[in-house]
């Protein structure tokens, strides 16, 4: 046996479950009305559907409570029973269908609640409304879907808006969701940290370290996505850094207004992703640059006589940009540390394990990573 009515807020998942029974059973066609006794029917074919219809009949009112009983024991017809108990627990009154609406509009994803379960929610809202002949458009139940989201799921949202209208679906956007939740708890899982980068440290000198050090140094940290969203702001980088022509080609610049590390050369992007419809703006005359793409950039430094490798994640990829940029304000949030002095700035990990300097040039801090 399924569950049965105890009130009326457990009607629509008794119906889920009643509808299950009904079909493993073969009688649920029958209680919809698609399937009729047909006059012309041979006794056999006529004796399995009184049977069926029996069945159902039986299934439904042993699935009811005490309680709610009374409200079809003087039935025998399951299409009847059906319909009656739908009447009853789903009332299609202008104050229901106001109801609903204002509940589908004010739902909020629970703390913890994975994605799949909230999104069933919003469907089941979805559901009685169609029912009762207001159906929500589809623009609306995706906007309801991401409205209220963590902001861990910020970098793949800004993802999906770029998607054409017909990709901008429910089920599509429930898909990337759900990916993005597992990428998720598998990364929180097996990393203790989150960062925007990783740092991997290899002893390339024939030096003997001093015993104060450890003998290796590796962190492998999985980024969050929020270090793809587009900035909130339209001046979103120190313009300088863009229009100068004192700086190599190559050099990267250390800044403190940059909400997303930016490259200006695919080829040095790793684990390229092409986007569509995202822009950024500088902070001079509106100028305004198309982001292409989104990569990992692989930087090498070169510390004490050993080789430091530092991957920046999420990085967008604008051909446009004269220059290269190192978000400072990602480090800072990754738990990085900063001591500037003497016209360059050299950068720390959470544990204080130096990652690279960046050198003071004219009013800018660059480096020279090898890539």
């Amino acid at each position: 046996m399924g569950s049965s009515i105890e009130e009326a807020d457990n009607y629509s998942s008794w119906r889920t479950d009643m509808k299950v029974i009904l079909m493993e059973r073969n009688c649920w066609r029958i209680v919809t009305g698609t399937e009729t006794k047909l006059e012309d029917e041979n006794y056999k074919a006529l004796r399995d559907f009184n049977s069926r219809k029996g069945k159902a009949y039986s299934t439904i009112y042993l699935n009811v409570s005490k309680a709610y009983k009374c409200v079809i024991d003087d039935i025998e017809d399951p299409v009847a029973a059906w319909k009656r108990l739908e009447e009853h627990f789903r009332p299609n009154s202008r104050a229901r269908v106001i109801g609903l609406t204002d509940d589908f509009f004010s739902f909020r994803i629970n703390p913890q609640e994975e994605i799949g379960i909230y999104a069933a929610r919003i469907r089941s809202i979805v559901d009685q409304l169609k029912d009762a002949g207001k159906p929500i458009s589809e623009w609306y139940q995706v906007f309801q879907l991401i409205r209220f989201l963590p902001p861990e799921f910020n970098g793949i949202l800004q993802y999906n808006y770029s998607w054409d209208d017909n990709e901008f679906k429910f089920d599509k956007i429930l898909q990337e969701l759900i990916a993005e939740e597992s990428r998720l708890k598998q990364s929180i899982k097996d990393k203790k940290e989150t960062c925007a980068f990783q740092s991997i440290e290899r002893n390339i000198s024939k030096t003997p370290r001093s015993k104060s050090k450890p003998s290796s140094y590796k962190k492998n940290i999985q980024p969050t996505r929020n270090n793809t969203k587009v900035m909130k702001s339209p001046n979103t980088f120190i313009a300088e850094s863009n229009l100068s022509q004192d700086y190599e080609r190559d050099a990267w610049i250390l800044d403190t207004a940059a909400t997303s590390h930016f490259c200006s050369k695919k080829s040095l992007l790793w684990n390229f992703r092409p986007v569509k419809n995202l822009t950024m703006s500088v902070a001079v005359g509106g100028v305004r640059c198309d982001i292409k793409g989104i990569g990992t950039v692989r930087m090498i430094f070169e510390n004490n006589g050993e080789l430091e490798t530092v991957d920046l994640l999420n990085v967008f990829y604008s051909p446009r940009l004269r220059r290269n940029l190192i978000s400072s304000s990602l480090i800072d949030l990754a738990g990085s540390t900063f001591s500037c002095k003497k016209g360059q700035i050299n950068v720390y990990s959470k544990d204080g394990h130096k990652l690279f300097t960046a050198k003071k040039l004219n009013v800018l801090f660059c480096v020279n990573p090898r890539i």
